[in-house]
This record gives structure tokens, sequence and C-alpha cells, in this order.
């Protein structure tokens, strides 16, 4: 959970409530950006539930062909339906290119090439606010720097796999220009507050998913908090 939980501005100045009950004080707006900006709050908010779906997109495990379809068959549960929700949101208009973001059809090309059935979507529900839109986007976009990590990892390694997915927009710089819209964006303290809500939620969501797509092949695997 992040430190700072509520911020009601007051003039420059912005009040800032911390959720251990200690009392309210005000700083300058720049200095509390400079102290808790909304990217670490995002980080803090869901450091736990990245390191348990890390620990499950581990290389020791989707190295193999099936543990590769596995991996494959976690975001197609969970990708197509976010970025669908985010296209039809329209809160992403101002978010340079943010239509070539989207990464459902590279993961559909990987999915046909391995000949897999195709993914039956998990069951979400979405807050269309601004700042839910936005928390939905640090998680996708944070999976691609994962998902670059991933595909040289398995380069070195020898495997060879489709990669359209692991690959989909390498050197574009989206999260770069992600986290400057971020941060340039006027967040509201409600929108705030949904922007967190919703990247826990949709980790938590891709550590359901992960776990159910991996279990025929490791039934015995359990993450850890």
């Amino acid at each position: 959970m992040p430190a700072l939980e509520k911020f009601v501005q007051r003039g420059n100045q912005i009040a800032c409530c911390c959720v251990y009950g200690l009392e309210l004080f005000f700083l300058p707006l720049r200095q509390v950006y400079f102290l808790h900006s909304i990217r670490d709050g995002l980080i803090e908010a869901t450091a736990s539930l990245h390191r348990q779906v890390d620990s499950l997109f581990s290389m020791d495990r989707i190295t193999t062909p099936c543990g590769y379809g596995a991996m494959l068959m976690s975001h197609a549960a969970v990708v197509p339906g976010t970025e669908a929700f985010l296209l039809r949101s329209r809160h992403l208009v101002d978010l340079p290119r943010f239509e070539e973001r989207m990464r459902t059809s590279a993961l559909e090309n990987d999915i046909r090439a391995l000949e897999l059935a195709p993914a039956s979507a998990a069951p979400m529900s979405f807050l269309n606010s601004p700042g839910a839109v936005a928390g939905l986007l640090y998680v996708l976009e944070g999976s691609r720097l994962g998902a670059t990590v991933i595909r040289r990892r398995l380069a070195k390694s020898g495997a060879s796999y489709p990669t359209d997915f692991l690959s989909h927009g390498e050197n574009c710089g989206f999260w770069q220009s992600y986290l400057n819209w971020l941060q340039s964006t006027q967040w509201s303290p409600d929108d705030l507050v949904d922007m967190r809500d919703s990247a826990v939620a949709l980790f938590r969501q891709y550590l359901v998913t992960a776990e159910a797509c991996f279990s025929p092949y490791e039934p015995e695997y359990q993450t850890t908090s």
C-alpha cells in the first residue's frame, strides 16, 4: 500500500494524509511529487504481487514447450479483454501512439503458430475512469518490459518459439512515453486511488490466471508472497 493514501489540494500546496494514522501535513506540490511520485506509489502498492507474478513466469518454467504455451495462454486470458476495454474507454486519446501499444494481434499470432486452442477470457470488470485506465496501462506497459527480458533470455538459451508478443514494441520507447504522460497529466485524488486499485486488481488477475494455466504441468507449484 502506498505511503501516501490521499491527496487534498489547497492552493499551491497539498495535504498528505498518511495511512498509518499520522497527522495531516501540508507540503508544496512539487515537493510532494519529488518525495512520492505517482510511479513510486504504484511500485510500492504492487510490489508483492509483482514478485509473485514474476516467479510464475520464471525462465526455468517457460523454456519448455508446455511452459511457454502456458505463459502465452496466461496473457491471452487477460490482455485482449483489458486492451479492448482501454480502447473503448477513450481515456488514452492524449497518450502518444496509444493504439500502437496494443499487443492482442501479436499474442494471437504466437498462439496460432504453436497450434494452441484460443484462450478463454478471464472474468474481468473495469472501472471506467481516467485513473483506473492509467493503472491498467501501468501493468500492461510494465509487462512489456518483462517480455523483452524474457525474449532476450530465450534467445540466449537457444529455445526457438514464436515471439511476436514478447518482441512487440521493442525500441519504441513506449514505457518512457507512458511515464512522461503519467507524470505530466493532472490527476484528481480519486484518480490516484482508482489508479492504484486498478493496477493491484490487474496484477491479481494475472496471478490467478497464470496459476491456472501452469497448474496442469506443475500441480505442485505454489507461489509465496
